[in-house]
């Protein structure tokens, strides 16, 4: 059998294939790739086609900014005037045929196909009705009227007619699949999920059928099993490994197991570091951790702003680590940072004033390790909401001299005082910094 399934021997006996326009649903394996809850992308083409049929006797035509877009415009129109043509065409010829032949079946079938795909759902289903009534066991006749069924958003008829399809195909994989397609539009994804494991039994190769029955376990929150077959996922189609990662993690965190979201999230950051959603959602699994600090820096990286709730969670635990420990500069630091994020200025000084003065403590008794190092880039970074650059690079300066030149955190201390620098207008410097702190 080709690749394209059974279904499609009779797909080219119609002979209704028509160079450049979308491959007719069902049962051909190669539509069933982009079949995707509830044939999305076949619908949205054939709604693109009604609405150029809608638009093509009209005379406006909005202005466009280059004569180019006005001249593609143009070759989209009558590109799809042309394939409009050649549909009305094909239903011509078989209405002839049909005038001389009334009792072939195929001929209704042919028409039917044309008719759907010209948005006449209603005749389509009419000239599908009158093949099955010429011929009853023919399971693509039923597939075809299922399938503007759904375009008329007729679900329960829908999947009535894949069951007819099902009755006389019952090892037709993609049958099973567009009825669990089908429920899920109906929002019974319990048996959408049954129908797509009697997909994948018949048919465990194919993808698409893991990521709806995935889809389906999300919608359950029937987290453990979707984790099962985005697993799968992962080794049948490695080139969206990210994503399945993602959806990982999403539903650990569902299991509010945020130490495995974090880990998952992770992995797809490291095949696709570009993609923003996957930051986002490990900060949303550090948050739930209390690690605000990792949690800022991915929303930070990608600017993200935290909601007024978020940052009032953390703000009542840094309050608290405070309340616990009034020496605790880091989260001194925090709560002035949240509050200068925030706007409120006079609210942050204090926060950061006490931050130095604190500092001051340990910088008499740490002189020359880690300690104040920290402490003197928490001060630099103390200075920049406080709007004194020139201090602040005096501190990262200090810090950055007590560093190691090869450590981790001397990278930071170089980030941080190229801010200053530009701040400062001394951009030299700056991207010098950036250039020292991108090495290490």
């Amino acid at each position: 059998m080709n690749k394209f399934g059974k279904a499609f021997v009779f797909m080219l006996a119609l002979d209704f294939l028509i160079p450049a326009t979308p491959t007719y649903a069902f049962g051909l394996g190669d539509f069933a790739k982009i079949f995707k809850k509830g044939a999305e992308t076949y619908t949205k083409i054939k709604q693109q086609e009604a609405e150029a049929m809608a638009n093509q006797n009209q005379n406006q035509e909005q202005e466009s900014d280059s004569y180019t877009e006005n001249e593609d415009r143009g070759d989209n129109r009558r590109d799809q005037q042309r394939k409009n043509a050649e549909i009305d065409e094909k239903i011509e010829e078989y209405t002839y045929e049909i005038k001389i032949n009334p009792k072939d079946p195929i001929l209704y079938l042919k028409r039917g196909v044309y008719l759907d795909k010209k948005g006449e759902y209603d005749q389509a289903i009419a000239d599908f009705t009158k093949s099955i009534k010429l011929n009853p066991n023919n399971d693509n006749a039923y597939a075809l009227r299922a399938l503007s069924y759904h375009n008329l958003k007729q679900y329960d008829k829908e999947i009535e007619n894949y069951k007819k399809a099902i009755e006389i195909d019952p090892k037709n994989d993609e049958y099973y699949n567009f009825v669990g397609v089908a429920y899920s539009n109906l929002k019974n994804e319990a048996i959408a999920a049954e129908y797509f494991t009697k997909a994948i039994a018949i048919n465990p190769e194919e993808i698409l059928y893991y990521n709806n029955r995935k889809t389906a376990y999300l919608e359950l929150r029937n987290y453990e099993k979707a984790i099962e077959d985005l697993t799968k996922l992962v080794k049948m189609d490695s080139s969206k490994s990210d994503k399945y990662y993602n959806d990982i993690g999403v539903a650990y965190y569902n299991m509010k197991d945020y130490n495995q979201a974090i880990e998952y999230h992770t992995k797809a950051i490291e095949i696709k570091p570009e993609e923003k959603e996957y930051y986002i959602n490990r900060a949303r699994d550090y948050f739930e951790l209390k690690k605000y600090e990792e949690a800022v820096d991915d929303w930070k990286s990608h600017d993200y702003v935290p909601s007024d709730e978020e940052y009032r969670i953390m703000l009542e635990y840094y309050q608290d680590e405070i309340q616990k420990k009034p020496s605790n500069i880091v989260a001194r630091y925090k709560c002035g940072e949240i509050y200068h994020d925030l706007g409120y200025y006079d609210k942050a000084k204090p926060y950061f004033k006490e931050v130095l003065k604190l500092n001051d403590k340990v910088l008499k008794t740490n002189k020359r390790n880690a300690s104040a190092a920290t402490a003197h880039n928490i001060n630099g970074l103390a200075y920049q909401k406080l709007g004194d650059h020139k201090k602040a690079v005096k501190e990262f300066t200090q810090a950055i001299k007590i560093a190691s030149k090869s450590s981790q955190n001397a990278a930071k201390y170089y980030e941080n005082r190229s801010i200053s620098y530009r701040e400062l207008g001394k951009y030299s410097k700056a991207e010098q910094d950036s250039i020292l702190a991108e090495n290490l």
